[in-house]
């Protein structure tokens, strides 16, 4: 259990620091922008091929992909579970996708992924990965389609906008690392020692920047909105006991069943606000939801680190 105070202390100050840089004016909303382009688009996708490469091989690709199972189904029951929660406790209609989207996606690689990292270390990345695959697919179809809704303009799951964002340079890189590791092409040591140097400031930074994202959230009295706690309660509890029974039907366990829990147990995705933005749904509504999950991270974390004894 210390450790997983220490975890959580580390974040803390992660946390702090980022909250102290943005309330200084140091990580703006446009500085925050560029940092988040850079971390996505060189730092997260170095970090894959590096983990892929360096924990994953092709058989235990072929043994373990029925773990992307689990987010599919834990994304999809989660959604289903919180439209039904919509309707009984009358949640106005331009407010449901927003709220069913912060309910059952996750943050799986800008917090998702150093938490798993820190409490189970660097083995536990290769599953935290098949979670982020199946919630990334998720949130930018059914997501995106409920959210859009909200803001009066419905369209299909299925989209070329759709397409282009799920085609994201660290889920595009994942893809192809796994296909490279299942027909067994190896790559140069120099290319994984860059790889590794490259990922290495990406968790780092993805505290920073969620420190900002608190600060501003904060600042705009986002906290004050009563259905980001439904939502949290959703991404922080319903989530991962849907998770624990999904790893549980398809005989999953060890490492792999928890780090699938912990990931389904991470906070409101940080692009939920800025989709909601885009498509004239309640932004502030997403923004608390990102600001209530985060500051509960730092009760989740050290819970689960408590009931999986790391």
């Amino acid at each position: 259990m210390n450790s997983a105070f220490e975890i959580v202390f580390t974040f803390v100050i992660m946390l702090g620091l980022g909250f102290a840089l943005a309330r200084a004016g140091l990580l703006d909303a446009a500085t925050s922008q560029k940092v988040t382009s850079i971390v996505l688009w060189i730092f997260v996708p170095a970090s894959m091929l590096y983990n892929v490469y360096t924990y994953l091989d092709a058989d235990a690709l072929l043994r373990d992909g029925v773990d992307v199972l689990v987010p599919f189904v834990t994304t999809l029951a989660a959604y289903a579970l919180a439209r039904l929660l919509c309707m009984a406790l009358r949640v106005p209609a331009h407010k449901r996708g927003v709220v069913c989207a912060m309910f059952a996606l996750s943050n799986t690689i800008f917090v998702g992924l150093p938490v798993n990292q820190a409490l189970f270390g660097d083995v536990a990345t290769p599953y935290a990965l098949f979670y982020f695959m199946g919630n990334t697919v998720v949130f930018w179809t059914l997501g995106v389609w409920g959210i859009r809704r909200d803001g009066g303009t419905p369209g299909t799951l299925f989209s070329r906008q759709t397409l282009r964002k799920l085609l994201s340079p660290a889920l595009v890189t994942l893809v192809i690392a796994m296909a490279l590791v299942l027909l067994r092409v190896p790559l140069p040591q120099v290319a994984l020692s860059t790889a590794k140097m490259l990922g290495a400031p990406g968790t780092p930074l993805a505290m920073l920047l969620s420190g900002a994202i608190i600060q501003r959230a904060v600042r705009a009295g986002a906290w004050k909105q009563p259905l980001a706690f439904l939502a949290a309660a959703g991404s922080m509890i319903v989530a991962p006991l849907l998770a624990l029974g999904v790893t549980g039907l398809l005989g999953l366990s060890g490492m792999a069943r928890q780090v699938l829990i912990t990931q389904a147990a991470m906070p409101v995705m940080s692009q939920t606000p800025i989709v909601a933005l885009a498509y004239g749904a309640d932004d502030q509504l997403a923004t608390a939801g990102v600001l209530v999950t985060m500051l509960g991270l730092l009760i989740v974390a050290p819970a689960l680190a408590l009931v999986f004894g790391v």
